[in-house]
C-alpha cells in the first residue's frame, strides 16, 4: 500500500463503532504524495456488510453472509502544484447492494494543502455517519502516523448517510 516511504502519506478511513450493527472498518482512503516528482498516487480498500446483522440488529442470528461494497468511488482531483507545494481534493464514496436500495452511501470531500515539510492543512466535509479519521506520516517511520482529525458517529445516526455532507471541518496539519 505504500510506495516510496519518503514521501507524504494520508490515510483517510471510515468505520461503524459499538455499540451500533455492523461493527467494524468501512472504507479506507491511501493518498501517497511524492514531490519529488510531482506525482499523487491513489488506493483505497473496503469493508464488507454482514447479511444477518443487517436485518437482525442487535438479536443474535448467525450470520449468512458478507456482501462486499458494491459501488465505490475513490479519487484525487483538482491538483495543482505550486513551487513550495500541493492542493489537491480528495473525495470518497461506497455503498453495498443493500444501502443501494435502503440508505444512501457513506461519503466526503476534502482538499488538502500541503508543504514537503510536512506542514499544512486540509478542510472538507462529510456525512455524520459513520466515524472518520485522518492519519498522515511523513518519512520511514511507519510506526509513527499523525492523528489529523477524527469524528465519531452517534448512536444509531444512519439517517445522517443523507445528502447534504452535514459535518464540516478544518485542521492544520504538521507531521
Amino acid at each position: 500500500m505504500f510506495g516510496n516511504l519518503d514521501n507524504i502519506h494520508f490515510l483517510i478511513g471510515t468505520a461503524i463503532h459499538p455499540p451500533d450493527p455492523q461493527v467494524g472498518v468501512k472504507s479506507g482512503h491511501v493518498i501517497e504524495l511524492d514531490f519529488k516528482n510531482r506525482q499523487i498516487n491513489s488506493d483505497f480498500f473496503t469493508g464488507h456488510t454482514v447479511l444477518s446483522e443487517f436485518y437482525a440488529g442487535r438479536e443474535h442470528i448467525p450470520k449468512v453472509g458478507k456482501l462486499p461494497a458494491h459501488s465505490n468511488a475513490f479519487t484525487v482531483t483538482n491538483v495543482n502544484w505550486f513551487r513550495d507545494g500541493v492542493e489537491f481534493k480528495a473525495s470518497g464514496h461506497t455503498e453495498t447492494l443493500l444501502t443501494l436500495k435502503i440508505l444512501p452511501g457513506i461519503d466526503y470531500e476534502m482538499t488538502f494543502k500541503m508543504k514537503p515539510d510536512g506542514t499544512g492543512m486540509v478542510k472538507g466535509a462529510h456525512d455524520g455517519y459513520p466515524a472518520y479519521e485522518i492519519k498522515g506520516i511523513m518519512g520511514k517511520d511507519t510506526k509513527r502516523f499523525t492523528k489529523i482529525y477524527s469524528y465519531m458517529h452517534g448512536a444509531e445516526e444512519l439517517w445522517r448517510l443523507s445528502p447534504p455532507l452535514d459535518v464540516n471541518f478544518m485542521k492544520g496539519i504538521r507531521l
